[in-house]
């Protein structure tokens, strides 16, 4: 008499799902999503940087300087930020142009390093109106502190384009433009 195998071999049941087709195919359609998206910020991110380089460094403040954010901050009278927003810009751009680090320095630290580099005292004095300016602002009563916003953002544009005028660039500029 035979016994019945009790340990014989069976054919599977069911598939686990991460084998199945629809699994794979999905997994694999998310991974082309997630690749492409890399690479598209990739690229965008590489355009964006082109292009700002490409742009001197004088013409990129003058269209900070008058770009819509200030702009704003100017009508809208708030006196902190459009300081801070204003000594930011022209900290890059005095950074650039006389190849100084101004990064986390104190205002009588900036203007110590450009007197060294050789910033003349025309513009010295300007940059110390703005920057003395800057530091009383958020004591002032906004009202009042208009007058005085708008002829440092006049100085500002001045002390950009009077600065600018003793360079010569050797880049070209870009005339294409990425948006965001």
């Amino acid at each position: 008499m035979q016994m019945p195998d009790f340990y014989d071999i069976y054919g599977v049941r069911t598939v686990p799902f991460w084998h199945t087709r629809a699994f794979c195919g999905a997994a694999l359609l998310l991974f082309m999503v997630v690749a492409g998206l890399v690479v598209y910020a990739l690229v965008r991110w590489w355009l964006y940087i082109r292009n700002t380089r490409l742009v001197p460094y004088d013409v990129r403040a003058l269209r900070d300087l008058n770009g819509q954010e200030i702009e704003e901050l100017l009508q809208n009278k708030e006196s902190e930020r459009f300081y801070s927003l204003l000594i930011s810009i022209l900290k890059n751009y005095l950074a650039q142009r006389y190849n100084v680090s101004l990064i986390s320095c104190t205002d009588s630290e900036m203007l110590e390093r450009l007197a060294l580099v050789g910033m003349d005292g025309q513009h010295h004095t300007l940059f110390k109106g703005i920057l003395f300016q800057s530091t009383h602002a958020r004591f002032a009563n906004a009202q009042l502190m208009y007058d005085q916003m708008c002829s440092d953002h006049q100085t500002a544009i001045v002390l950009v384009k009077s600065t600018a005028q003793l360079v010569q660039h050797p880049v070209k500029t870009s005339t294409s433009s990425v948006r965001s």
